[in-house]
């Protein structure tokens, strides 16, 4: 793929961008947050915690309420028997969650090739490339 064609596509490129893009820009920018870290501590909860909350709401429902109203008639309070029986049975979905949302923030590439500048910065998974690029680009590919 040479120049011509790059040039060629670029106008194309903001409808692929997420659209939640330009919003969150202009916050990061409002907030002084350009080329900091702090600016994906912001912006990655926004799109993690909705769908990790809509999972664990669908594993929960599958847990058993007979479990929690024996513990409660055990003598557990309502807190007691969640934090004592309904928490452990849902660690494999916590868990589950977790090694989900955490791969999730390690691959989006997107918003960390935007609101981060410096190689130094940026996540492993823009960093290696835009580096691989940018020494391709210096070195002529040699």
């Amino acid at each position: 793929m040479g120049r011509a064609s790059v040039h060629r596509h670029l106008p194309h490129l903001p409808r692929a961008v997420h659209p939640a893009l330009h919003p969150f820009s202009r916050l990061v920018a409002l907030l002084g947050l350009q080329n900091q870290l702090w600016a994906l501590v912001l912006i990655y909860p926004t799109f993690t915690v909705p769908f990790s909350t809509w999972l664990l709401m669908g594993f929960f429902k599958t847990l058993p309420k007979e479990v929690e109203e024996s513990a409660m008639v055990d003598g557990c309070s309502r807190l007691g028997a969640i934090w004592r029986i309904v928490l452990p049975l849902a660690v494999p979905g916590l868990l589950t969650i977790v090694i989900f949302a955490l791969t999730l923030t390690i691959q989006e590439f997107v918003y960390s090739l935007t609101f981060i500048s410096s190689v130094e910065r940026m996540t492993v998974s823009v960093g290696v490339p835009v580096a691989l690029v940018r020494v391709t680009c210096i070195t002529g590919g040699r």
